[in-house]
């Protein structure tokens, strides 16, 4: 891994962030795939445990839910890699999606 995967893999595996601190994570999370791409974000993220991914889904909802007005897309329809990486379960997945429509 180079230093960019590196450097994101520890993000993603940053554990128990809570209130306000948890939304801008899922935040910044976020801008990172919108930056990274999707192609390294999924390679990264396919690299994490099933566990930790379970707790990204909710950072990602927060992430998302925090700038809503400003993400216009459907994660699932922009970043399809990283979307399915995620494992996200359907009810996740309709939530996701249906925060920035």
């Amino acid at each position: 891994m180079d230093k960019d995967t590196t450097a994101l893999k520890e993000l993603l595996m940053i554990n128990n962030i809570g209130d306000a601190a948890g939304y801008e994570h899922g935040d910044i999370l976020i801008q990172l795939l919108e930056n990274l791409g999707d192609d390294m974000y999924s390679n990264v993220l396919s690299t994490v445990p099933t566990t930790q991914k379970i707790k990204l889904q909710d950072y990602f909802c927060v992430g998302m839910d925090i700038r809503k007005r400003e993400y216009t897309f459907r994660i699932d329809k922009k970043y399809p890699k990283t979307f399915n990486e995620l494992e996200v379960d359907e009810d996740r997945g309709k939530l996701l999606i249906s925060i920035c429509q």
